[in-house]
């Protein structure tokens, strides 16, 4: 049984989807768009969640929720609906471009192939996983199959809601599943982990035309970065490359590294 106050009727939760989409929208912003959020394939009926694809196609919206984060949870789909996680969003209309799935630590080949054709990405939450005892994920097998795939937190999900530990975290599990998988995962570098989180991340938002990296025409979205700061781990000590210097930063830097930061052009830190 759901605890109490989290059960709502399918009118509710459409009800309640239209006016969130409607408020966002009115707001005017160019940096914020209304997400189509059901919960995932346990907590969200079937009819529900095919009016929900419904509302994010005709809106053009983007889509989040969750796929097979631990093996129990994909077992319990399969056995509710008798088809695997991939196909039952698929099935609900929930599987577009503009679709962004956490997790995905247990896809099959056949659901990785219909995720491509849709063009659904995969953010990947390497310290929630960890923390949760989910599993790891083999990043380069989804992209492998032509998947998308950026970086998340999952929010409290683990130990840190900064894209600089994600980062690390992609590095780190991806080395330590190597050690004991017969059919180790392919390692994940540090640049591999930094275009996860930047161009990676736009293109599974379906932004890449917009940000992502420093390509002329796009929104200057950026971080002025000091390797250097006061009381940080992060120091010169030798003379270095740029790249050496971003590779350092992503292994030791954090926010106080971060000098400033600017939205669409907008110095905001």
């Amino acid at each position: 049984m759901a605890p109490e106050g989290y059960v709502e009727s399918q009118a509710e939760t459409i009800k309640k989807t239209v006016q969130f989409i409607d408020k966002v929208k009115a707001t005017k912003s160019p940096l914020v768009h209304p997400v189509v959020t059901p919960r995932f394939a346990l907590s969200v009926d079937m009819p529900v969640m095919k009016k929900l694809g419904r509302i994010a196609r005709d809106g053009d919206l983007h889509v989040q929720t969750h796929i097979s984060e631990n093996s129990s949870e994909v077992k319990l789909v399969e056995q509710i609906y008798g088809k695997n996680y991939t196909e039952v969003y698929d099935e609900a209309g929930l599987l577009t471009p503009k679709t962004v799935l956490a997790h995905g630590v247990y896809l099959s080949d056949d659901e990785l192939e219909i995720l491509a054709e849709r063009g659904t990405g995969i953010s990947h939450c390497p310290e929630s996983n960890c923390y949760l005892k989910s599993g790891i994920c083999n990043v380069k097998r989804l992209m492998r199959a032509g998947v998308n795939v950026s970086l998340g937190t999952d929010v409290a999900g683990g130990a840190s809601p900064s894209i600089l530990n994600a980062m690390r975290a992609a590095i780190s599990t991806s080395i330590n599943s190597s050690f004991t998988s017969k059919d180790p995962c392919e390692i994940i570098d540090w640049k591999e982990a930094f275009y996860m989180a930047t161009l990676g991340g736009a293109k599974v938002l379906r932004l890449s035309d917009k940000i992502g990296n420093f390509k002329e025409g796009k929104e200057f979205d950026a971080v002025v970065v000091d390797a250097d700061v006061d009381n940080s781990a992060c120091d010169y000590l030798i003379p270095v490359s740029p790249l050496e210097n971003l590779q350092k930063v992503i292994f030791t830097g954090d926010d106080r590294n971060i000098i400033n930061v600017y939205v669409a052009g907008k110095k905001v830190k």
